[in-house]
């Protein structure tokens, strides 16, 4: 440990818990200005290797159209009513990805204090 500086080496090994068998090992190493700054990294990291992982361990849900109500008007005995449209969904928003890119552009001096916490509030209400 250097004057100043604070590091942080581990390794991680995931296994099977219903067989024992090794499925990935890993080895990390984290550098920072404080003991908090380093913390952060690796809840980072392991947020990082969760999301990895999280594509591996659950299928991915198949997305469903969503149906426009059918045109308003009086339908007429005899007739069909009109066909349901297919519309786009709404792509959803990554709050926490958001909140990621935002608190990246901070500590590359990009934001100053006031413009990360508008910038974070406007997230977080996008998210709602």
């Amino acid at each position: 440990m250097a004057m100043g500086s604070y590091g942080l080496s581990f390794d991680m090994k995931l296994l099977d818990a219903d067989t024992g068998e090794l499925l990935g090992g890993f080895h990390g190493s984290l550098r920072g200005s404080s003991s908090e700054a380093i913390t952060l990294h690796f809840e980072k990291w392991c947020e990082n290797l969760g999301r990895l992982l999280s594509t591996f361990a659950t299928p991915p849900l198949p997305v469903k159209p969503v149906l426009a109500p059918p045109a308003p008007g009086p339908v007429v005995p005899g007739t069909s009513s009109p066909d349901l449209v297919p519309t786009q969904p709404r792509p959803t928003f990554d709050l926490e990805g958001a909140l990621r890119r935002i608190e990246g552009l901070k500590q590359d001096g990009l934001l100053s204090e006031e413009e990360y916490q508008s910038l974070r509030k406007k997230a977080a209400a996008k998210a709602k």
